[in-house]
Formats: C-alpha cells, structure tokens, sequence
C-alpha cells in the first residue's frame, strides 16, 4: 500500500465517522480528535498489515484487510474508550458500516491503480 492508499482510508473513516451521527441516531457524536486519531491509527495499522505481505495484496485482500482493521479498532474504541456506559449493538452498526465503506474504497482504489499499471506496461 502507498502513502495515497494510508490517506483514503484515513479519509474514510474520518468522512463516515462524522457523518454518522447524523445518519444515525442513536450515535452520539465524538470529538475531533478521537476521529482523527482513529483514522490515523486505521491507516497506520493497514499500512502494517499491507506491509507484511510484502505490498502484493490484491485489491480484494486490501478491502478484507481493512474491513477486519476497520471493524476491530472502531468496536473496541466504542465499546470501551469513548462510551463505557453504552451498549455495544449500538455502535457495532457504525462499525460494520465504516468497515464495509473502508472495504469498498480499497477495492475501487485497487481496481483504478491495477487498470493503471495495466495501460502503462
């Protein structure tokens, strides 16, 4: 993964982490600064993650990648960090929900990069 791939994710959760409170509502908002340090830390960790493999992820694996990054951290930190009152089903549908818009960007990136390579070579 490239540092442009590290950005879009980060900018997607970022994006859907302050668009869901207001698509939801039963989400309460949180800070800035819990949003951006999640969408940091989502890049940092899926940069890692790509990084394992050596950078020979397809775009499939990518999105799996960073659904299962995705999902883990933002259940932990809403569960635990953010609200530790709160019910867990209540931010697991987030979760799910910015998992699977992370998994897509991955993939429709992936997918424009490799008709890219493709054309040039």
């Amino acid at each position: 993964m490239k540092w442009a791939g590290v950005l879009e994710r980060g900018l997607i959760v970022l994006v859907a982490l302050s668009a869901w409170p207001r698509i939801l509502t039963r989400f309460p908002d949180m800070s800035w600064a819990w949003r951006i340090g999640l969408a940091l830390v989502i890049g940092g960790i899926g940069f890692m993650a790509d990084s394992m493999f050596d950078g020979a992820l397809s775009p499939y694996g990518r999105a799996l990648v960073g659904f299962v990054v995705t999902f883990g951290l933002l259940s932990i930190a809403f569960s635990h960090l953010v609200y530790p009152h709160a019910f867990l089903t209540r931010y697991a549908e987030a979760a799910v929900l910015t998992g699977a818009l992370v998994a897509l960007g991955d993939v429709l990136i992936g997918r424009i990069e490799r008709q890219k390579s493709m054309k040039a070579s």
